[in-house]
């Protein structure tokens, strides 16, 4: 069943371009394979541990234990095992099972309550993001029943059955995206935030931050006091996929609906060539970051 989503009676959930997203590898501008902490999960590191041969060796010499099993980066914060041209060497040399879990599968994400499995693929991979705008239409959901019983509370599935509307809401192009926006947060009791950017240009530079560049694209919103969403459909895509990945409360409502104005911001003062990378940016940036995202919203709770 595809579409807009709101049964809370489907135990597998995924976005219609769940499916189409694959590695571009070497084509990528932004390799996942540095800048962050790459974490060994268990049972790889195991097979490291007892892997022979050269590369055995030299995989043992760059994996640090402490406090967990890690790959020890290089200065420039590149993985020791990414090659200039861009490919994984470990992929080369002894192919793809022979990778750790989060290399395998980022940038999926799973979320899990009671019975249910939401997929999606994280916003910093530019490749997500152009699938994401590549097309007009609503986003919609996969959903699958594995005609298993529901384990989820009354809670959960109260939750999940507000997201749907919220999303129905979202979708329903007969009103201006910030009208959707507003009605949208009007379903949990809640307010659109204040969008003054150059207030959240401030709040947001206090925050913890990855690049350094992401203080310049910050400072370019502070000539902007009000702000109106374009009623545009990548901007209605990108709100209901906020919603999608974080909506639990009035105030995880409110920092969806503040990232897809703040990235719509960033737009609004830049050329066109650069509107992908602003929102490749801000997901790693805020998205990937669960003290950015608390402090936002605790700043939203009304």
């Amino acid at each position: 069943m595809a579409g807009i989503y709101f049964d809370n009676t489907m135990r597998y959930i995924k976005p219609d371009f769940y499916d189409d997203f694959r590695c571009i590898a070497s084509a990528c501008r932004h390799s996942c394979c540095a800048g962050w902490e790459i974490d060994i999960d268990e049972d790889t590191a195991d097979y490291y541990a007892e892997l022979s041969g050269a590369i055995g060796g030299e995989l043992r010499a760059h994996i640090s234990a402490e406090p967990e099993p890690h790959f020890v980066m290089t200065e420039d914060g590149r993985c020791p095992f990414l090659c200039g041209d861009g490919l994984c060497r470990l992929i080369l040399t002894l192919g793809e099972d022979a990778l750790c879990d989060i290399c395998a599968e980022h940038p999926r994400f799973y979320n899990f309550t009671g019975g249910r499995e939401e997929s999606g693929l994280g916003l910093c991979c530019e490749e997500v993001v152009r699938l994401l705008y590549s097309s007009d239409a609503p986003i919609g959901f996969i959903a699958e029943d594995d005609g298993g019983p529901d384990e989820d509370s009354a809670e959960e599935n109260e939750i999940y059955l507000l997201r749907g509307k919220i999303l129905h809401t979202l979708a329903d192009r007969a009103h201006l995206l910030h009208q959707r926006m507003a009605a949208a947060c009007a379903l949990c009791g809640a307010e659109m935030p204040p969008l003054d950017m150059r207030r959240w240009a401030e709040f947001y530079s206090g925050l913890e931050r990855m690049h350094k560049s992401w203080g310049a694209e910050l400072d370019s919103l502070r000539s902007i006091y009000t702000f109106t969403v374009p009623n545009l459909p990548r901007y209605e895509r990108l709100a209901s996929y906020f919603v999608y990945r974080h909506f639990e409360s009035p105030e995880t409502l409110r920092f969806a609906m503040l990232s897809t104005a703040i990235v719509a911001a960033l737009d609004f003062v830049s050329p066109p060539e650069q509107h992908a990378e602003n929102l490749r940016m801000y997901s790693e940036e805020i998205e990937y970051s669960d003290e950015n995202i608390k402090i936002i919203c605790d700043a939203l709770k009304q």
